[in-house]
């Protein structure tokens, strides 16, 4: 049987790197997963201009300024995902990804491979699914969504 994240997967253009929204905690934990687990290369991260002088890359590689990033990585160059989290969770991550789309990026999902999903997972842009999740058949996940690890989502839910 075949993996069920390649249906999700083959939706992105897995040989254009990942530029990772954020340098804190969830942030970085999804460089570091996209890294370890998906088919996905790291090649930095991106802030807000007003943030870019505080802000350091957490493992190294290029920190850019979202607002001139079309400036220095052209949409044909990369794609993105917007992991922010925690505080003002949903409004900041959402007005980022419009404000990412607009600029003509594409915004990746990611399913963990410890997670138990089934083929023909109905899932959107700008996801995450971290380990030990359980998602069962007819079960859809919409665009910026964060599932964290060991949650459990019956089917038909959406």
């Amino acid at each position: 049987m075949s993996d069920p994240r390649d249906a999700i997967y083959g939706r992105y253009d897995t040989e254009k790197p990942v530029v990772v929204f954020g340098t804190q905690g969830l942030s970085q934990l999804t460089a570091y997963v996209l890294t370890h687990d998906s088919p996905f290369d790291v090649m930095g991260y991106v802030v807000d201009q007003s943030y870019l002088a505080t802000s350091q890359s957490p493992d190294g590689p290029p920190l850019f300024a979202f607002e001139s990033l079309p400036d220095q990585l052209s949409p044909d160059e990369c794609q993105l995902i917007i992991p922010l989290g925690y505080t003002q969770i949903n409004g900041i991550r959402r007005a980022r990804c419009e404000a990412a789309q607009a600029m003509g990026y594409s915004l990746i999902s990611y399913v963990s491979s410890k997670a138990c999903v089934w083929p023909n997972l109905q899932m959107g842009h700008n996801s995450l699914i971290f380990e030990h999740t359980v998602i069962q058949p007819y079960a859809r996940i919409g665009d910026n969504c964060v599932i964290r690890s060991s949650v459990h989502l019956s089917h038909h839910v959406c």
